[in-house]
Order: C-alpha cells, then sequence, then structure tokens
C-alpha cells in the first residue's frame, strides 16, 4: 500500500513502510524516430492579372490561294432554305401590317389625348363661367338685400304718411265743424236798439252755405 503525505516533514515513518522519493519528470528518452510526411496544404489564391504586352506589328499579306471548286448545295437544303426565305417575306408582311396597325392606333390615341385636352379646355373654361356666375348671383343677392331694406323704408315711411293722414282727416273734420259755426255765428249777427236808433246799417253779405260734414276715406 501506498502512503502520501503533504510535504517531507509529514512523513512519518510506520511500521513496516519504507520512505521513497521520486521526481515528477524523469531523465529524457531516447530520440524517436521521423514522423511521415504531413499533407500538401492547398493552392494559394491566384496573384493580380499582368499588364497586357505591346502589340506586335503586322505581319504581310500572304498569296492569294487558288480558287477552289464550286460547291454543291443538296436539294433538301435548297428546298429548306427556300421554305424558310417565303416565311421570313410572310413574317415581314405580317409585321409591316402589325406595324401598320400600331401606327393607327397611336394616331388614334393621338386624337383622344386631343380631344381630352379640349375637354380639359371646355371644363376649365366652364369652372370660369360657373366662378362669374356665382359672382352675378352674389351681386343679384347684395341688390336683393338693398332692395328690401328700401322697401321696409317705404313702408316705414308709407306707415309714417298713413298716420300723418288720418290725422289730417281728424283735423279737416274739426275745422269744417268750426268753419260752419263760425258761418252760424255771423249769420246771427244784427243791430242792437241804440245804433238801430241811430239810424246805422250793418251790411252783411251772403254767407256760402255750410260745409257738409267731412268723413275721412
Amino acid at each position: 500500500m501506498l502512503r502520501v503525505v503533504r510535504a517531507a516533514s509529514n512523513c512519518k515513518k510506520r511500521r513496516g513502510e519504507r520512505p521513497l522519493a521520486w521526481e515528477v519528470r524523469g531523465p529524457a528518452g531516447e530520440s524517436g524516430s521521423p514522423g511521415a510526411p504531413g499533407a500538401s496544404g492547398g493552392n494559394g489564391a491566384s496573384g493580380p492579372e499582368g499588364a497586357n504586352g505591346d502589340r506586335g506589328s503586322e505581319g504581310a499579306r500572304g498569296d492569294t490561294g487558288a480558287a477552289g471548286p464550286a460547291g454543291e448545295i443538296e436539294q433538301s437544303l435548297l428546298n429548306t432554305i427556300q421554305a424558310q426565305a417565303a416565311q421570313i417575306q410572310a413574317l415581314t408582311q405580317e409585321v409591316g401590317a402589325v406595324k401598320g396597325t400600331v401606327t393607327g392606333l397611336q394616331g388614334a390615341l393621338d386624337g383622344v389625348e386631343t380631344n381630352v385636352t379640349d375637354l380639359d379646355g371646355a371644363l376649365g373654361g366652364l369652372d370660369g363661367n360657373l366662378s362669374g356666375l356665382d359672382g352675378v348671383v352674389g351681386g343679384l343677392e347684395s341688390n336683393l338685400t338693398t332692395v328690401e331694406k328700401n322697401v321696409a323704408g317705404v313702408k316705414g315711411t308709407l306707415a309714417l304718411l298713413q298716420t300723418t293722414v288720418a290725422g289730417a282727416c281728424t283735423q279737416l273734420g274739426t275745422v269744417t265743424s268750426q268753419v260752419n259755426k263760425v258761418a252760424t255765428a255771423v249769420s246771427g249777427l244784427g243791430l242792437n236798439g241804440v245804433l238801430t236808433a241811430l239810424g246805422g246799417l250793418l251790411n252783411i253779405p251772403a254767407l256760402p252755405k255750410a260745409l257738409d260734414p267731412y268723413t275721412c276715406p
């Protein structure tokens, strides 16, 4: 059995025990054999591209070669070329027709745009006319308000005139009554005894007919 103590001073040999000391690091061993080579590393990143070199001088023109034999075209290939040419011609005509239709539509759209512009102008003119009409109506309303005030003033004046006329009618009735009373008094004038003895004579002109009683209308 092995017993371990914390420090050498704590080592107290017991019966049957033998002290033992050793180093943690032992003696160096012999060198080992070389290891196997490691795996190759990956390729490094490519370096920047170098600048283009100067352009070389143009070489001399070579001699013209001899003319080759006339080529032969197979009949099937010729038929295919002719068929494709006919299709191209037909497509060209269709494209021309479509182009004409597009041109017509563009003209129609231009006409519609012109009509819309004219309609916008007409609506703008109508808005101006409505604004002018609003001003005229406002002026008429102001004039009507003035006329109403004037009519109210005329009504007030008429009421005042009616009151004045009623008062005048009453006054005319009173004046008629007073005139008739004066006529009665004048007709009753005469000479007293003294004047008669003196031979006096009082000439009283003929009095007009008494006025009829005045009635207000």
